[in-house]
């Protein structure tokens, strides 16, 4: 891993809420050299614009299970493109491809924050990712407790 300052750092995301709450504790990268990533292109470069690189991967989930492999294609080229160090997750499906590719083939740090919609358990995203990730936070502590490894910190919105 390179020296503090010079960490590449992935922020991805769904466009909407995911996003927002990623953004609103951007000030936790700003000091890092950070790249985006998130599905709605007009969305997605809308609310990215002034923050940097970014780049648009697939909406796809568990309605979409045949996109997963061309979210994953893409994840892993923009993995190999950019030589990220650390992969933070909003969630969603493109978060978690993202995760599992950046942990197991490139060995990246990987910190995932569920998104506090999930009042009664963590999102399927979540429950998947958690295996994977390095820090996992959920910000409900109730739903925080019923699983192995995953933290409260409180919320981020």
């Amino acid at each position: 891993m390179r020296g503090k300052t010079n960490l590449s750092v992935c922020i991805i995301a769904s466009s909407g809420g995911h996003l927002t709450q990623l953004l609103s504790i951007k000030e936790g990268w700003e000091d890092y050299s950070a790249y985006y990533v998130s599905t709605s292109r007009s969305g997605a470069e809308k609310a990215l614009q002034h923050y940097g690189r970014c780049y648009t991967v697939t909406d796809s989930g568990r309605i979409h299970v045949c996109k997963l492999f061309r979210t994953a294609f893409q994840c892993f080229a923009i993995l190999l493109k950019e030589k990220t160090d650390v992969i933070i997750s909003g969630g969603s499906a493109p978060g978690c491809l993202m995760s599992i590719i950046g942990k197991v083939v490139f060995r990246k740090r990987v910190i995932w924050l569920d998104s506090i919609a999930n009042a009664g358990r963590m999102s399927l995203s979540g429950r998947i990712a958690r295996h994977f990730a390095d820090v996992c936070i959920c910000q409900w502590e109730e739903v925080a407790k019923k699983y192995r490894g995953v933290k409260y910190l409180g919320t981020v919105v």
